[in-house]
């Protein structure tokens, strides 16, 4: 069980989480769910990478009329407001099981909610697992990492084009923790 980076990272980032729900607005959620991925990328981190589902599943919520304007919006919001409250001041998290929770505490309060946000919890393993090899981990690996299904990834990964081309500060980060290593 590994913290997200440090306590004050992780309050950080599930306050900046907490503000873009206040304001419905998913669109800073992706790029910090990406943030995320590429952190539990470098660090080799199931924990984390599975933090980085919370913030890619409220970006997909926020971004969906239909949910944000239905009658049980605002108390679904309040309880996920609190959820994150209630992130910020663990210590130690094991993100897999709380990721879990937050998906199935939708299952008693709103079940349509709940279906939306499984479904989109499997198809963010997928594309979280693409991101990982996008980001030159290999197919084995990602999927350890992500806990996608193979099939499932290698559908995906077939039918899109995904830029092979690893960006440099990748490359960079993981060259310099390999130096670190051997100093």
């Amino acid at each position: 069980m590994v913290k997200l980076v440090s306590d004050k990272e992780r309050k950080k980032t599930c306050d900046l989480i907490q503000q873009q729900l206040l304001n419905e607005n998913g669109i800073p959620l992706k790029k910090i769910s990406n943030n995320v991925s590429s952190d539990a990328i470098l660090a080799n981190n199931k924990n984390l990478m599975y933090f980085s589902y919370l913030p890619y599943i409220l970006y997909k919520v926020l971004t969906q009329p239909h949910l944000i304007h239905s009658p049980r919006w605002k108390s679904n919001k309040k309880v996920i407001l609190d959820y994150f409250d209630s992130l910020e001041t663990k210590e130690l998290i094991d993100y897999v099981d709380r990721v879990m929770y937050f998906i199935g505490m939708f299952k008693t309060i709103d079940r349509d909610l709940y279906y939306y946000i499984k479904n989109i919890f499997e198809k963010a393993k997928v594309k979280k697992a693409s991101f990982c090899y996008e980001h030159g981990q290999s197919i084995n690996q990602s999927l350890s990492l992500t806990d996608a299904n193979r099939i499932e990834l290698m559908r995906y990964l077939n039918n899109s084009k995904i830029n092979f081309e690893v960006g440099k500060d990748i490359i960079s980060e993981k060259v310099a923790i390999i130096e670190d290593f051997f100093k």
